[in-house]
């Protein structure tokens, strides 16, 4: 399975979820987890960016109905709740149809109305971000307050963590740990981890510290693979719990012992953080096995690289580098070229680094082009490559780099390079040293180059015109031998 990054509109965090690939970057191998305000199962989309239709009004939630339901009203009644949130996530996610936040949003307010607390929450999110609606606190405090009152611990949850932090409401810690306390009654992990820790700090009170032992206990054998990631992360980076790398990494063993990808993942980095890089790279593998993609890419680059304990094995890095492709680095994709082009026999595989090569090409600029152009042409800090360089200093021509036709006609020009075109090279290096001013290698390539021509082949060189040529040479597949 490949996973995707799944993001808390209430705290704008992210997990990995079953589904499409992460669209992670590159320079990052973590995935941060969402504040369990809800089960996993409710995560909602990656934070909006489509601005608010003002002409929408979204009604706060209704006060339900207190008037006795029949067993048929009550599951009719959620049936819809549970059709509304499904149209309303297709909305926010853009399933099959273009994103539209404020569809979103009135089908949550409409679920809400029924007393829904997880759409509460929802539309709760969305007015505090002002997306798909007006901004407004206060109607995202009253949804918050509403769900909480409904008994959903993820709600009581997050009122519980806005009054620690003085959000949207004045900062009162004794009222915030008495909704924490609540949401952890309710099965909260995070919550109930919170309270437990806090119990435990109170020395004096012995009561206390086995009460909170007893929730702590309680988690490690009920919570989800998730939570405990959850949990694990927040201990990492001090977020709502204070700050301990040793709790993080008994979380973390604890959720990848339970199946978490994240959990494992995040367990290799702090392995990795204590420069225990073989125990890191286990991890990072695991999570490689189970799909995850940043951890392809990080295991990819251990093996490419090697660290300390671990020697560099060019196989491994060229295996797991590619199933990384769709999120490597530029550089991790050049990377991958010039291994599968000149790297040991083992991992050769000239169509690959076409592949490849043509993926890096549509993703860099000219200038990039350009600058990778002369680092492997001339072998400024990686192994030199006539074919490699001279792919790439055509691309950035057909990229619209006219400043460097004149340098990539010299590269034509090579003799000793396969893709070399004498005649093209001439007609264009023919008109570049009449420029005023012209370098003098230039001036030199075209001396050297008319020479060693035949005369049939400067006598072609000398009637083709020098725009003709530079035509010519944008309309030409990068191959990275002369085709």
């Amino acid at each position: 399975m490949v996973y995707r990054l799944v993001c808390s509109l209430v705290y704008g965090m992210c997990i990995a979820s079953g589904g499409f690939a992460a669209a992670q970057s590159a320079d990052t191998v973590k995935e941060e987890p969402a504040v369990q305000t809800e089960d996993k199962n409710e995560a909602a989309a990656s934070e909006p960016t489509q601005e608010a239709n003002s002409e929408i009004e979204v009604k706060p939630a209704a006060t339900v109905l207190e008037t006795k339901e029949s067993e048929e009203q009550i599951q009719a009644r959620k049936k819809k709740i549970n059709e509304l949130i499904e149209q309303a996530e297709i909305q926010l996610y853009g399933e099959g149809v273009p994103v539209d936040l404020s569809k979103a949003a009135v089908l949550y307010g409409q679920a809400a109305d029924l007393g829904s607390p997880k759409a509460m929450m929802r539309l709760s999110a969305l007015y505090r971000k002002g997306t798909g609606v007006e901004q407004s606190q206060e109607k995202a405090l009253e949804l918050i307050q509403k769900a909480a009152s409904l008994d959903y611990a993820p709600a009581q949850a997050a009122l519980g963590i806005s009054y620690l932090e003085g959000r949207g409401v004045e900062k009162d810690e004794n009222l915030g740990y008495d909704w924490i306390r609540k949401a952890a009654e309710n099965g909260h992990a995070l919550s109930r981890v919170m309270t437990g820790e806090r119990l435990l700090s109170q020395a004096d009170n012995e009561q206390s510290k086995q009460t909170g032992q007893e929730y702590i206990d309680s988690i490690l054998l009920n919570a989800s693979p998730q939570e405990l990631y959850t949990i694990s992360y927040s201990f990492g980076h001090g977020l709502r719990l204070t700050k301990n790398p040793e709790k993080a990494r008994y979380w973390a063993k604890a959720a990848a012992d339970k199946g978490s990808v994240n959990g494992t993942y995040y367990l290799g980095e702090l392995y990795w953080n204590a420069k225990e890089v073989p125990e890191a790279l286990k991890c990072f593998e695991k999570a490689a096995e189970m799909g995850l993609t940043a951890a392809e890419l990080q295991t990819g680059r251990i093996y490419l690289y090697g660290a300390d304990g671990v020697p560099k094995n060019p196989a491994k890095a060229v295996y797991w580098m590619k199933k990384a492709a769709p999120i490597a680095s530029n550089e991790d994709l050049l990377t991958l070229v010039g291994l599968e082009l000149s790297g040991p026999r083992a991992v050769k595989n000239h169509e690959d680094a076409q592949k490849y090569l043509d993926m890096y090409i549509a993703r860099a600029k000219p200038e990039e082009l350009e600058e990778n152009a002369e680092k492997y042409w001339n072998g400024i800090g990686v192994r030199k490559n006539f074919d490699i360089g001279g792919a790439l200093a055509l691309a950035a021509v057909q990229k619209g780099n006219k400043a460097n036709v004149c340098s990539y006609a010299m590269k034509l020009a090579t003799p000793n390079w396969l893709g070399g075109d004498p005649v093209t090279a001439y007609a264009i290096l023919n008109d570049c040293v009449l420029q005023k001013d012209a370098p003098e290698d230039q001036v030199k390539a075209f001396e050297a180059l008319e020479k060693r021509m035949s005369a049939e082949d400067l006598r072609k060189a000398q009637n083709l015109n020098g725009a003709d040529a530079i035509e010519v040479i944008k309309t030409r597949r990068v191959y990275l031998t002369g085709k």
